[in-house]
C-alpha cells in the first residue's frame, strides 16, 4: 500500500494530472490484486484446515470403531464367563441339594439307630458315677460349673491331685 501511494505521489510530481490518474489506476489494480491474492490464500488455508479436520474425523472414527470392537469383544468374553459361572453355580446348587438330602437321610438314620439302641437296651437307665477326688473339701458340686462342665482350674486339680498335708510336711 505504501509503494502504491509513493508511486502515485511520484507520478503526480512528474507527469501531472494524467500521471496521477495512471498512478491511481496502478494503485487500485495493485490493491485489487493484493486483495484477490489474500482471499486466495484464505481459501487455500481454509481448504487445508478442512482437509486436516476431515482426516482427524476419519482417524477418530477409525479409533472409535477399533475401541468399539475391543469393547464388544470384552463384553462377549464377560457374557461367556457369566454363563460359565451360572452353569457352575447351578451345578453347585444341585450338589448342595443332594448333600442336604443325604444329611437329612443320615439324621433320620441316626434317630432310627438311637431308637433301635434304646429298644435293645430295654430303656435301662445308666448309673452315673461321680469322679474320684483326693482333695480335702472337694465335692461333686465343686468340680462342675453351672453349665455342667469341669472348670479349668479343677481339671488341673483332677489331673494332679494334691497329696495329704502330712505328706507335704514330711517332705519339707
Amino acid at each position: 500500500m505504501l509503494v502504491s501511494a509513493a508511486l502515485v505521489g511520484i507520478a503526480t510530481a512528474f507527469f501531472g494530472y494524467w500521471g496521477a490518474v495512471a498512478g491511481m489506476a496502478v494503485a487500485i489494480s495493485a490493491g485489487v490484486f493484493a486483495t484477490t491474492r489474500a482471499w486466495g490464500e484464505v481459501r487455500e488455508t481454509r481448504a487445508e484446515l478442512l482437509a486436516d479436520q476431515a482426516a482427524d474425523a476419519f482417524r477418530s472414527a477409525d479409533e472409535v470403531a477399533s475401541f468399539r470392537q475391543r469393547t464388544d469383544h470384552t463384553i462377549d468374553e464377560l457374557i461367556e464367563r457369566n454363563q460359565q459361572l451360572h452353569s457352575g453355580l447351578d451345578e453347585v446348587k444341585a450338589e448342595a441339594g443332594r448333600l442336604q438330602l443325604e444329611a437329612a437321610q443320615l439324621r433320620g438314620d441316626k434317630a432310627a439307630l438311637r431308637a433301635e439302641l434304646g429298644r435293645r437296651m430295654g430303656l435301662q437307665e445308666a448309673q452315673i458315677l461321680a469322679l474320684p477326688t483326693r482333695g480335702r473339701d472337694a465335692t461333686l458340686a465343686d468340680l462342675w460349673d453351672a453349665q455342667g462342665f469341669p472348670t479349668v482350674v479343677l481339671l488341673r486339680a483332677l489331673a494332679n491331685p494334691p497329696g495329704d498335708v502330712e505328706d507335704e510336711l514330711r517332705q519339707a
